[in-house]
Order: structure tokens, then C-alpha cells, then sequence
């Protein structure tokens, strides 16, 4: 469940080439609109909040990944996880974030949560400004709601909000800057706004929710409300944007940096050396077959950390031989899944007995010693399911004679 990620030493100068910016003559006409609005209201930033005299302001931090951002900077259209955590840290905000417990804090908004857990209110931070100038309020998030549950959007985790009341019933604005939201009450019921970021109503409020997956705010001028301010994007190579002026103080203020590129490098072998040769400072995802070369270079450092993913094998109960509850527990229990981590992930990886990582507080500390490898139960339970090596051929059978075997389908290049 461990994630590597390298980190050059030479942090804030990487070279990131040419950065161009948005040629206006050939943008959509909505970017022709937003463009210069943002370009306006950040120099204006510019003059109101000035950069500090101080040594750790300045530069460029390059971050290497494997693909495109799918969607870009549009919560609204399908994302990855690069995309996403790029509209979380970089672009957009989300209402809260997590501190390094994993515990919510405020970030775009407070909340209160009624006595009996059917409500929650929000309360938005009142200087916080979209690129162009607008002031993000409770407009925006009732906007981010209705389009996201929405079943024209398709939106790809649509269980986030199995537990909260959809439709215009389901939310009531306060005022500008208060929101409240009706829910069923359940357990973790603030990890999606740590995950949603929320999108500018005055801007997209006019677009359908059958066309915003394709909306050229997403790629091409996505004026958000975070750090982090737009610059360009090339397709398949970079994407370009700088520190934002007119950040909060009290949420750290403008960035340390100047500016953040994220470089698109499809092949993890260029992408190690780009970081070897100090032209990327962040390699994120790294082979663990690479993470010895990492170590062993003194001007990189690795970093592993507890994710929140896991891999997993489905077993098909609706066919006949995994359908037996015995058989499936076989098949754990015969696997030497500690081997395989060792073996594939370098030791990068912890087995997962639950879908709920060690980092979370419901994690039950109880089942990490569970499901241990043990062939000898495993083959005491087939036998119980009525598989044995009938004629002692090194496979087992049923009574009518049938071998014990299964098929497997996997990823393509999976190891």
C-alpha cells in the first residue's frame, strides 16, 4: 500500500524549456473572454500583495509524470489521480483538507454538523478569489454539487454522495457565504469535500451537464481560485502555472515558488534519468525496481508513504467453484502475498487484510496478523469443499473427477 515518489536536491531550478502562453487568436471564444481577466486581476495582485524580499521565495519546481491530466482542471469531467490532486493542491481548492493524521481541517470552508447528523452547514472563507477576480462563495458550491450528482455529468464516484439528500431539497444557501447540506448520517461523511474541488459558477453556471466533460475551461484556461494560477498547457508535454498573489495569508499566502510545471514523460526509464540529470525535481510513482538507484544517488532523496489504494483479486462468487466460501478462503490463505510484495514491490507495500488502510481510524489493528499465508489450512479447507488429489497427480478433483482450476484475467503488462 506504499506509494515512492524521488525528489531531486536541486529543487528550485530545473530547467522546464519554453512555456509559451495561450495564443488568443486561435483560443475559444470562452477562453478569449477568461484570459484576459485573469491576466488583469493577477497583475493587479501583483501590485497589492508584492513578492517578499526574502530567500525562500522564487523559482520553478518541475514535477515529471507518465500521462496527460484526463479532464485537466474540470471536476466535472472524468479524472485520474494526477488530475485530481492537481485541482485539490494546485489550481482549485476542495472545502477541506487533511492534516498529517489524516484529520479534516478548514481550508475553503468551517462546518458545523447538526445534533442529529442530517445537516451540515459550511461556511465559506470570504477571501478567496478566482483567478479573474470573483469572489468564490456559496453559489459556487451549490453550483459544484447539483452538476457533480447530476446523472447527465457521469460522474465516476457517484457512491460519494449515496448518503446525501440530491436534488434542490437537498441543499439550501443561507447566504453568500453559508450553504447547508442534508445528509443521512454515516460514517466518514467529510471525505468528499476533501476530495472535490469546487468549480466557478459564474463561469460554468451556464454550461450543461452534458457537455462540461468537454468544456474548454478544463484544459485550456482553467481560471480556478488555489495557489496556483494557470499559465499553458501543451498537450502531451506540460502544463505550466504560477504562483497566485492574492492567495490567504492565512492559508499560507502566495507560494514559495514561482512557478509549478507538471512534465508528461510516458516512459519510466527517461523519466529517472530526467531526474538523475536534475531536468525534472519530482519524480512521482517511481518502479520500486528503481528505487535503489534512487538511494544510491547522493543528489536525489526516495520518499515512501501509506496510501490509501490497494490491488486485489475479485473472486467471481456467481461461477460454481469461488460461489464456495471455503474455496475463496483457499485460495487467500495458499497465496504467499508477502512474497509477492517482496518480489514485485521491492518491499514497498504492506499486505491488505481490509479495504480501510492502517492510516485510517477505522483501520482494526487486529487484522494485519489475519488471512497469513498457510497452505496447510488452505488445503484443509479444499478438502472440506470437496477437492483432493484423487489420483495422486499433483491436482486436485471433485468427485465426478473434474481438475480444481481457474481462470485469471489481469491489466496488460501486469506483473
Amino acid at each position: 500500500m506504499r506509494r515512492t515518489s524521488a525528489l531531486g536536491a536541486a529543487v528550485f531550478f530545473a530547467a522546464c524549456g519554453a512555456e509559451g502562453g495561450i495564443d488568443l487568436a486561435s483560443a475559444s471564444p470562452f477562453c478569449q473572454q477568461v484570459v484576459p481577466a485573469v491576466e488583469s486581476f493577477m497583475a493587479e495582485s501583483q501590485a497589492a500583495y508584492p513578492t517578499p524580499s526574502d530567500d525562500r521565495y522564487g523559482g520553478t519546481v518541475v514535477v515529471g509524470g507518465l500521462g496527460e491530466m484526463l479532464g485537466g482542471m474540470n471536476a466535472g469531467a472524468p479524472s485520474d489521480v494526477v488530475a485530481l490532486q492537481n485541482q485539490q493542491f494546485v489550481n482549485l481548492m476542495t472545502l477541506l483538507n487533511y492534516d498529517a493524521d489524516a484529520m479534516p481541517q478548514p481550508y475553503l470552508a468551517d462546518w458545523d454538523v447538526s445534533d442529529d447528523n442530517t445537516e451540515i452547514t459550511f461556511h465559506i472563507r470570504q477571501n478567496v478569489f478566482w483567478h479573474e477576480g470573483e469572489q468564490t462563495d456559496a453559489h459556487d458550491v451549490a453550483f459544484t454539487y447539483r452538476l457533480l450528482t447530476d446523472p447527465a455529468v457521469g460522474y465516476a464516484n457517484p457512491a460519494y454522495w449515496e448518503h446525501y439528500e440530491q436534488g434542490e431539497d437537498g441543499l439550501e444557501i443561507i447566504d453568500d457565504f453559508t450553504i447547508k447540506i442534508g445528509m443521512r448520517p454515516h460514517a466518514d461523511f467529510l471525505d468528499v469535500w476533501r476530495v472535490v474541488p469546487i468549480l466557478p459558477e459564474h463561469l460554468l453556471g451556464e454550461v450543461s451537464p452534458e457537455t462540461i466533460a468537454g468544456h474548454p475551461y478544463g484544459s485550456e484556461c482553467p481560471a480556478g481560485n488555489g495557489p496556483f494560477v494557470f499559465s499553458s498547457h501543451a498537450t502531451q508535454d506540460r502544463w505550466v502555472f504560477n504562483a497566485n498573489p492574492a492567495f490567504p495569508e492565512g492559508l499560507g499566502g502566495r507560494p514559495f515558488l514561482d512557478r509549478y510545471v507538471y512534465r508528461i514523460i510516458p516512459d519510466q526509464t527517461t523519466l529517472q534519468t530526467e531526474l538523475l540529470v536534475q531536468n525534472v525535481d519530482v519524480y512521482i510513482s517511481l518502479l520500486p525496481s528503481q528505487a535503489q538507484r534512487i538511494i544510491d544517488d547522493p543528489g536525489v532523496d526516495l520518499v515512501d508513504y501509506q496510501g490509501r489504494g490497494y490491488v486485489f483479486v475479485a473472486w467471481n462468487s456467481r461461477r460454481p467453484l469461488p460461489a464456495d466460501s471455503r474455496v475463496r478462503r483457499a485460495l487467500t490463505l495458499g497465496t504467499n502475498r508477502l512474497e509477492i510484495v517482496e518480489a514485485i514491490q521491492q518491499g514497498y507495500g504492506t499486505i491488505a487484510n481490509s479495504g480501510v488502510p492502517p492510516t485510517h481510524w477505522a483501520y482494526d489493528a487486529e487484522l494485519l496478523a489475519s488471512l497469513a499465508y498457510d497452505p496447510v489450512e488452505a488445503g484443509m479447507l479444499l478438502e472440506q469443499a470437496g477437492w483432493t488429489d484423487r489420483d495422486e497427480d499433483g491436482v486436485r478433483e471433485n468427485d465426478p473427477g473434474e481438475p480444481l482450476s481457474i481462470s485469471l484475467s489481469f491489466n496488460s503488462g501486469s506483473q
